[in-house]
């Protein structure tokens, strides 16, 4: 192994810079301020943060982890960490918002084998500066996949499912009910929109 392969920096190694902490941090507080302007008004009234969800969008807060080769911001967990930690301290519920994000968009490199099948989520959530909710919470596994021809048919209610109402993607985990593959535990991505996904 050569000296620049063992000294190589991802969102998952190394570390982050002094200078990559303090400009995503500037960004962050400048997003903390405009949700801090309001923040108790907005939870009291308990509606879909649809306007905070466009914040976190607009600021590039979203694509911090992401590949900086694909376009994304190429931070570190370091740096995530840091941010989410700005954002709590005025509003704990975009805070947790932002982090779930950061979880599942990371999940892409684990869930999605192929590097080409990677690289296409990569760069769809770059550039429509996604957020991802989840569905994956093990304490309450309510949905499956029912085969169905050469597919599966999803089923079933979630109580728990961070993000998914203001998220573009919604990672989720499912298990099979019959079949081959019964039993198994198969996951998917599913974008806003899709027929049949309603929250409730």
């Amino acid at each position: 192994m050569s000296a620049e392969s063992a000294n190589a920096r991802s969102h998952w190694s190394g570390s982050a810079t002094a200078e990559e902490i303090a400009a995503w941090g500037k960004v962050a507080q400048g997003v903390a301020e405009r949700l801090g302007e309001d923040a108790v008004a907005r939870d009291r009234a308990n509606q879909t943060p649809h306007y905070e969800a466009g914040l976190l969008k607009e600021s590039g807060l979203t694509n911090l982890l992401e590949p900086e080769s694909l376009g994304g911001g190429g931070g570190h967990w370091k740096t995530a960490f840091h941010v989410v930690r700005i954002l709590a301290r005025a509003d704990a519920s975009i805070a947790q918002l932002l982090a779930y994000h950061y979880i599942n968009s990371a999940n892409i490199v684990f869930s999605f084998p192929d590097p080409r099948s990677r690289e296409d989520w990569h760069r769809r959530s770059i550039e429509g500066r996604w957020i991802w909710g989840d569905s994956v919470n093990p304490t309450d596994p309510d949905l499956t996949l029912e085969p169905s021809g050469d597919g599966f048919v999803l089923t079933g209610r979630k109580r728990y499912s961070t993000g998914s109402a203001v998220g573009d993607a919604l990672l989720v985990n499912a298990r099979v009910s019959a079949g081959p593959q019964e039993g198994d535990v198969l996951a998917l991505v599913l974008e806003n929109g899709r027929d049949g996904v309603e929250f409730l």
